[in-house]
């Protein structure tokens, strides 16, 4: 629901609102609310069903009790991406394979998980705490690192028209 609830009396009005065939978009711009604010709250009432008339006849405290706590959805959602961070992991090695590939993966199994900014900055934090690195020590120009690119490179025989897969290099001197 949102970063924070939205006040009981605002609520109300939605609901209110909301049984009286009012748009969304209208609820939002007459209450200075959020639009996606209401789409949620519209949502989950459609999720579980829930009558508009029954919602308006229930005290306050009852239906804040209907809405879980940010925390539990936070920890729950939290919960559901870090349980792929092993296999982004394993995916990330394959060619071709980046970020925004495996969040759009990771986003089209769960609708209303993290967008694109929040699932890099949790996935990154993640792979720096796994990160086990250690530091070379070597004087400047006394040795020479080598590393392949990545993907094979290819070119045009032109006088043959055969499509010729090379390998690229990179070198550093002094790192």
């Amino acid at each position: 629901m949102g970063k924070n609830r939205i006040d009981i009396m605002d609520l109300r009005q939605v609901i209110r609102l909301k049984k009286d065939g009012i748009s969304n978009r209208k609820i939002a711009e007459s209450l200075k609310i959020s639009r996606n604010t209401v789409n949620e709250y519209v949502r989950f009432f459609e999720t579980f069903q829930l009558n508009y008339e029954e919602l308006l006849e229930l005290d306050d405290k009852s239906i804040y009790e209907l809405f879980p706590k940010e925390s539990e959805i936070e920890t729950y959602r939290f919960n559901e991406l870090s349980s792929f961070f092993t296999y982004f992991e394993k995916e990330l090695k394959k060619p071709g394979c980046t970020l925004q590939v495996l969040w759009r993966e990771y986003i089209n199994k769960h609708p209303n998980g993290y967008k694109h900014s929040q699932f890099n900055y949790h996935f990154n934090i993640w792979r720096e705490k796994k990160r086990t690195s250690c530091k070379l020590e070597h004087k400047s120009a006394e040795c020479l690192f080598v590393d392949y690119t990545g993907k094979k490179l290819s070119y045009i025989d032109k006088s043959t028209g055969e499509i010729i897969g090379c390998q690229c290099l990179c070198s550093c001197t002094s790192c």
